[in-house]
């Protein structure tokens, strides 16, 4: 029998897997179950619904790319340096994610925000605040850069637009 964590775990690394992949609405509940090997009495003891399983793999995610994001963004980097980090670091986890999956997935929160119905609300919310964590990120190393004059930029919050696009 697998332990309470692993049960738990499987299903939020087979829901972002397959939410990424086909979107939210196409990745059902019986398919996130047969994907992570957990019968789906287990998923309704962990999870009301399959947008509460989904939230959670966003955030398991975003957890941990959030701590690499600290990392690449910190203010000891230079500006300039913080930039191709990010810009490395996408690079590296998009020719993964293509040899997992056979293809270029792009972004997940986007993947997952835009595939939400109205009733996924909630996840579209939390994709939107993710976003605008990762546009801190830029704004504050483009503004640092603009001041030590290492990325020439004269209107941060559009060239974070640009950059973040």
């Amino acid at each position: 029998m697998a332990r309470v964590t692993d049960t738990r775990e499987k299903l939020l690394v087979a829901a972002l897997q397959l939410v990424w992949e086909e979107g939210v609405g196409s990745a059902s509940v019986d398919e996130i179950c047969e994907k992570s090997q957990v019968r789906k009495g287990s998923f309704y003891h962990f999870f009301k619904s399959k947008a509460e399983l989904v939230m959670a793999a966003l955030e398991a995610h975003w957890e941990e790319g959030r701590a690499e994001c600290d990392r690449i963004f910190s203010p000891s980097v230079l500006p300039i340096d913080r930039l191709k980090g990010f810009f490395e670091f996408m690079v590296r986890s998009q020719t993964y994610k293509q040899q997992q999956a056979g293809r270029v997935l792009g972004c997940p929160y986007a993947s997952v925000g835009v595939s939400c119905s109205s009733e996924e609300q909630m996840i579209r919310e939390r994709v939107e605040q993710i976003f605008g964590t990762f546009k801190k990120y830029f704004e504050s190393t483009l503004r640092e850069g603009q001041a030590d004059g290492s990325i020439p930029v004269k209107d941060v919050p559009a060239a974070v637009e640009a950059v973040f696009q």
